[in-house]
């Protein structure tokens, strides 16, 4: 059984279709292919107009490499307009999708080689629904060094501009047990580093345990050397969890869902904390004193109603509290959701324009940030090799460097921060 993976969007999105991998090849004796596969598998993302677009042109593209497939579409996608694939499994039904191909006798079908006609008869008559849409982005890469972990799913809260809420539906938590099992699995696999993901991580909670007790549980019961954070939202993040911060293995690095800092904007956008909140946090996180403590985020711009005066008031948050990288995003009306239908709408020039002057704005952080890693002493895990020089992050989530002919796939080594470099570091090993 030939299979070929896609995907589109957020970690949460990776996480998932990284585990239908693993199952359906390690359970099912399947062979990960590039070009004509027997089942294709697209994950979709539908939180902009632009993913969505992307997602239209990666489905193209997944019935022109694997024209004979079954192709399957799941993910975060509105089941509007859509055609060309096979099956549609919704996010409810994702994780069960192994069993469902089991159960239509797809998988029995493929990996006994049977004819073609016997093939395409099974995929007719398997009763699931065909009438939807998804679509992924490029093939799986090997996950080996750094794995997202998904701990939850869906969000309980009311953001005027999301649609992910309205797809993913409420918020839920896995078990520490089965987060643990997990990890210890991708450790003797030899995962070094495991990402926790979910579409709003801050929900996690297990009776009255929250996000703080769990990470807790996992440096007390795993070895990985890493764990890093995605996503959290500003009001996740308190003295619990940054005490935790002084175990070398938790990475120090906050990716923050900002937003914006415009109090009149947050209100509107439905956010449960304010300009005083944002403050509160960046105190804290600067008294708590990890060293190399890297701050990034998510900022919209052009939001309903945001007028000059709130872009600024973002804007001069980010500089003054020197964020290193600012992930921005332009508003995108997504039906379904509040801001659609609010009055004061934003022109794609203004919305593009702001987008631009955070840019520059992100640039000047960053190189800042960068040039502040000089003469540092970090730690780096290497991933792969391009032309001469192996690439890694390190604990702080910065790009790094470094030439060698020695192979330094998967290893966490000691370097010294000798340069810049276009888009990273440029480092040497500690000898």
């Amino acid at each position: 059984m030939k299979v070929a993976f896609y995907t589109l969007g957020c970690k949460v999105n990776q996480a998932e279709i990284n585990s239908l991998q693993k199952i359906l090849v390690k359970d099912y004796g399947g062979e990960l292919v590039n070009q004509k596969a027997d089942i294709c598998i697209v994950n979709v993302c539908s939180v902009t107009v632009k993913a969505e677009k992307e997602s239209r042109q990666t489905l193209r593209l997944a019935r022109q490499q694997h024209p004979d497939a079954l192709l399957i579409a799941t993910g975060c996608w509105q089941k509007r307009n859509v055609s060309q694939v096979d099956w549609w499994i919704d996010n409810q039904q994702k994780e069960l999708m192994p069993d469902l191909l089991k159960q239509k006798k797809i998988i029995t079908a493929v990996s006994n080689k049977k004819n073609e006609q016997q093939k395409i008869e099974a995929i007719q008559t398997g009763g699931l629904t065909t009438s939807s849409l998804i679509k992924g982005y490029g093939r799986q890469r090997n996950l080996k060094q750094r794995i997202p972990i998904k701990i939850q799913d869906g969000c309980n809260n009311a953001c005027a501009f999301c649609i992910s809420r309205l797809l993913r539906g409420k918020s839920k938590s896995r078990s520490v047990n089965e987060i643990i099992k997990e990890i210890i699995t991708a450790q003797q696999e030899g995962c070094q580093e495991i990402i926790l993901v979910g579409i709003n991580l801050s929900l996690w909670k297990e009776k009255n345990h929250r996000l703080s007790y769990l990470i807790r549980e996992i440096l007390a019961l795993t070895t990985i050397p890493r764990i890093r954070l995605s996503s959290l939202w500003p009001t996740a993040i308190d003295s619990n969890l940054l005490t935790l911060f002084s175990n070398p293995r938790l990475c120090p690095h906050l990716h923050i869902s900002l937003q914006s800092a415009s109090n009149r904007i947050l209100s509107a956008m439905n956010r449960n904390y304010r300009h005083s909140d944002l403050r509160r946090v960046i105190k804290q996180i600067k008294k708590i004193n990890i060293n190399n403590f890297n701050l990034t985020a998510d900022v919209i711009v052009g939001f309903p109603g945001e007028t000059e005066k709130d872009f600024l008031i973002t804007k001069q948050f980010l500089e003054i509290n020197s964020f290193s990288n600012i992930h921005v995003f332009r508003y995108s009306s997504r039906p379904g959701t509040i801001a659609q239908q609010m009055v004061d709408q934003i022109s794609a020039q203004i919305k593009k324009q702001r987008a631009e002057q955070l840019k520059q704005l992100n640039q000047q952080l960053n190189l800042s940030a960068r040039q502040r890693m000089i003469g540092q002493k970090i730690s780096v895990l290497f991933e792969e090799k391009k032309n001469l020089f192996w690439k890694g992050y390190s604990k702080n989530y910065f790009k790094v460097y470094l030439k060698s002919k020695k192979n330094l796939n998967n290893k966490i080594l000691k370097v010294k921060i000798v340069d810049l470099l276009t888009d990273g570091l440029l480092g040497e090993i500690i000898s």
